[in-house]
């Protein structure tokens, strides 16, 4: 897998709303992910991974210089606000995962593509313009895959959507 652009990944996916700096972040700690696990594309399970790990950062480490770092910083607040609503070991739910990833297929990219339809109605939803990592941890926690419902350590993410 070659690393691409943000821009470049989510119009290969077919986003077409525009996505947040955070969440742009969390593409480019996806694609290390996939990189890493030597998966051929980002899935749904590396979102995840890059969610996960972005939730420990704040607008400093991301974006020094952005002039949305208020922004960047309420996006992740909300999103550590839910994980830790959750009681989650985050790096371990980070190691599960990446453990349990599995080559990327036509089907994972379709499975990505509507998650980032459900993010973009969520964001739509808050009066949003941009897909933000809240937008899509929720559009994750809506249908988690597969995969994501294999790692226990995630259970409390499903307890208010049993799947």
């Amino acid at each position: 897998m070659k690393f691409d652009s943000e821009d470049d990944v989510l119009q290969r996916i077919g986003v077409e709303m525009d996505v947040s700096t955070s969440m742009k972040y969390v593409i480019t700690l996806a694609q290390l992910d996939a990189i890493s696990a030597m998966i051929y594309e980002i899935s749904a399970e590396c979102v995840l991974m890059g969610i996960l790990k972005v939730a420990k950062l704040d607008a400093d480490t991301i974006a020094p210089a952005s002039q949305y770092r208020r922004e960047i910083d309420e996006d992740i607040a909300a999103v550590m606000s839910r994980l830790n609503q959750a009681n989650l070991n985050l790096s371990r739910c980070r190691h599960h995962l990446h453990c349990i990833a599995v080559k990327w297929s036509a089907e994972g990219i379709a499975i990505l593509r509507n998650l980032f339809v459900d993010a973009a109605i969520n964001a739509r939803r808050r009066g949003m313009t941009e897909i933000w990592v809240q937008d899509m941890l929720s559009a994750i926690i809506k249908n988690p895959t597969e995969f994501m419902l294999r790692v226990k350590l995630l259970n409390p993410l499903w307890k208010d959507n049993p799947q």
